[in-house]
C-alpha cells in the first residue's frame, strides 16, 4: 500500500514535475562521471603568460587577476639557448603544461613606445560597426591605411545630446607587430592574444589586436570541440526523453504563442528597418564628408610643395579643418601669401606676433583653414 501511495503521489505532481526530476537526476549522474581535472579545465582560468619583447631580450610575466609577476628574461642573441631558456622558465612554474592543457593563455604584449594613439570623434550610430568605421576613417587621422596597422578602438565617451562618440584608438604598424610576432616564433611560442603595454609599465593598455580573439592551438580547439559535442549530446538525450511529455501540455497554447510571435516580429522588423535606414544615412554622411575633405597625406604634400626652401617647420598640427604651422623663415609675410595661393588652404592668419632672431630669421606661428575641395 505504501508503494502504491508513492506512485499516486508521483503522478499527482504533473508532467512538468516529472520532467524536472528527470532532468536533475540526469545532470547529477553526468556530473558524477566527470573527472575533477576535467571539471577544472571546463571552469576556465584567468592566468595569462605574457611575452614582452625588448631590445635584445624578451621578458616573461605571469598575469593573474591584474597582478603581473616577472618569471624571467631571455637574451635573443642565441636562438637555441633562448628557446631552452624559455622552456626552462615555463617548466619551472608548470606553465608549459598549463598552456598545452588550456588552463593558461599566451599573450604577446607590444611595448608602448612602438605604438601610436589617436582620438576620433564619430557619430553615435558608428558604435554598431565601430571597427569598420574606425578603419574607414584611419587615413584621415594618421598617415596609415587600415591594412597597414593592427588597431584596437575603445569608446571613452558617449554624448547622447550631440549624438557623438569619442573613441580612443591604439594602433601598431603592421611591420612592428610582425617583428614582435617573429620574436615569439623564434622562441617557439604561439600567442592567442596580442595587445599593447601601458606607457611606463607592463600591464595591458588595449584590447586584443587580433579582433577575432586570436589564433588558438589546434589541440585546445579540438579538445573544446569534443567537450562541446559531448555536452550537446547529453542535452539532446534529455530533450528526447522529455519532449513527448511536454508536447502535450504545449499544444493548447501553441496558436496563441504563434500569433503573439508574428505580431512582435512585425514590430521588431519595423524598428530594425528604421535603424538600418538611419545607419545607411550616417554611413553616406561619412562617405560624403570623406570625399569632400582632402586626406592628411594630401595636406602634408601640399604644405611641402608651397613652402620655400628657406623655410623650416618645427610643428605641423591638424585639428578639424584648421592647420597650424610653426617654424622659421626669411619672410613670414610671404608664407601667408603662399598659403592663400594654395588650392586647398584659405583664411590664413598669424596666431602670434612674428619675432626675429640674431641671424635675421623670422619665427612665425600661422593658422590656415582647409577648404572642401579645390578653390574656384
Amino acid at each position: 500500500m505504501q508503494s502504491r501511495g508513492n506512485d499516486m503521489a508521483s503522478l499527482a505532481i504533473g508532467p512538468l514535475g516529472l520532467v524536472t526530476r528527470l532532468f536533475r537526476w540526469w545532470v547529477g549522474e553526468l556530473a558524477g562521471l566527470v573527472p575533477s581535472w576535467l571539471q577544472r579545465r571546463l571552469a576556465g582560468t584567468t592566468d595569462r603568460v605574457v611575452l614582452l619583447p625588448g631590445d635584445g631580450e624578451a621578458a616573461l610575466y605571469l598575469e593573474s587577476s591584474q597582478e603581473l609577476t616577472l618569471l624571467g628574461r631571455v637574451a635573443l642573441d642565441a636562438e637555441g639557448d633562448a628557446v631552452r631558456r624559455v622552456g626552462a622558465i615555463l617548466g619551472r612554474h608548470s606553465l608549459d603544461r598549463a598552456i598545452a592543457a588550456g588552463r593558461a593563455t599566451l599573450c604577446l604584449r607590444i611595448p608602448a613606445e612602438r605604438a601610436l594613439r589617436t582620438t576620433m570623434d564619430l557619430p553615435l550610430a558608428a558604435e554598431k560597426n565601430l571597427d569598420e568605421v574606425v578603419s574607414f576613417e584611419l587615413d584621415r587621422h594618421t598617415p596609415f591605411r587600415a591594412e597597414q596597422v593592427f588597431l584596437a578602438p575603445r569608446i571613452i565617451e558617449r554624448n547622447p545630446a550631440t549624438q557623438r562618440l569619442t573613441v580612443d584608438v591604439l594602433l601598431v604598424p603592421r611591420s612592428g607587430a610582425e617583428e614582435a610576432m617573429a620574436v615569439a616564433a623564434r622562441l617557439h611560442l604561439e600567442p592567442s592574444r596580442i595587445d599593447i603595454a601601458e606607457e611606463g609599465g607592463q600591464h595591458a593598455a588595449s584590447d586584443n589586436l587580433l579582433r577575432a580573439g586570436g589564433r588558438r592551438s589546434g589541440r585546445r580547439g579540438y579538445t573544446r570541440l569534443v567537450y562541446g559535442l559531448a555536452a550537446t549530446a547529453a542535452i539532446l538525450a534529455v530533450i528526447a526523453v522529455a519532449l513527448p511529455i511536454v508536447k502535450a501540455q504545449q499544444a493548447a497554447d501553441e496558436l496563441a504563442q504563434q500569433f503573439a510571435l508574428v505580431k512582435q516580429t512585425a514590430v521588431e522588423d519595423a524598428a530594425l528597418q528604421k535603424q538600418v535606414d538611419e545607419l545607411r544615412k550616417n554611413e553616406l554622411f561619412l562617405i560624403q564628408k570623406k570625399r569632400e575633405r582632402p586626406t592628411v597625406s594630401t595636406l602634408l604634400l601640399e604644405t611641402t610643395r608651397i613652402l620655400p626652401d628657406n623655410t623650416w617647420l618645427s610643428d605641423w598640427q591638424l585639428a578639424g579643418s584648421e592647420v597650424q604651422l610653426l617654424g622659421v623663415t626669411e619672410s613670414a609675410s610671404a608664407i601667408v601669401g603662399l598659403l592663400e595661393q594654395s588650392r586647398i588652404f584659405e583664411h590664413t592668419t598669424f596666431l602670434s606676433p612674428v619675432t626675429q632672431d640674431s641671424a635675421g630669421h623670422e619665427h612665425f606661428h600661422v593658422s590656415t583653414q582647409v577648404v572642401n575641395g579645390d578653390k574656384s
